[in-house]
């Protein structure tokens, strides 16, 4: 709908650092990772729900984790820069605190998308935010495993350049998010 009311507006797909976006002349940008960045303002859009999940051809052949600990076991596809220290995994189940685990990563990507098409194909376990999935689940492509635990949600951030002045179609734009 936005765009029928602001058909110049251009939305682009790009994965660079966070705050690369003021480089390239944008107005701004949507992340899931906190940016430790002093020219951008931050808000947060909505807190987004992850699912660890494979395709049943990989838990045919690889079998199921039942535990955070049996990651380490298995191939793991993970999203970069998506924990504070790539590599780990953070799990909130039974017993109080959280569950750490590190893992092994075959395959790694800063995009969810990509994620999903490797994690459909069988080469692994990923962590992926549900909305993405929702309909994989559903259909039987993808099967969440270790239920009985779940990664804390993350938020998801819109960034603005730190300015005094923000033009209409932004400001609306804005809006129309939130």
């Amino acid at each position: 709908r936005y765009r029928e009311i602001f058909p110049t507006l251009v939305l682009e797909d790009f994965s660079f650092r966070s705050y690369d976006f003021m480089e390239h002349g944008y107005d701004l940008a949507l992340w899931l990772s906190p940016v430790n960045e002093t020219r951008v303002i931050g808000r947060k859009l909505s807190a987004l729900q992850w699912v660890c999940c494979a395709s049943p051809t990989y838990l045919a052949a690889r079998g199921e984790p039942k535990t955070p600990d049996e990651l380490r076991e298995h191939s793991c596809l993970s999203h970069l820069h998506l924990e504070e220290r790539d590599g780990t995994w953070t799990f909130l189940g039974k017993g109080p605190g959280e569950t750490v685990v590190q893992i092994s990563s075959v395959f790694v990507s800063n995009s969810v998308l990509v994620l999903r098409k490797a994690v459909i194909k069988g080469l692994g376990i990923a962590l992926l935010p549900r909305y993405s999935i929702e309909d994989d689940l559903k259909r039987g492509a993808l099967i969440e495993v270790m239920r009985d635990y779940r990664a804390p949600s993350r938020n998801l951030m819109m960034y603005l350049p730190e300015r005094r002045f923000v033009p209409r179609q932004v400001r609306l734009f804005i809006e129309f998010l939130t």
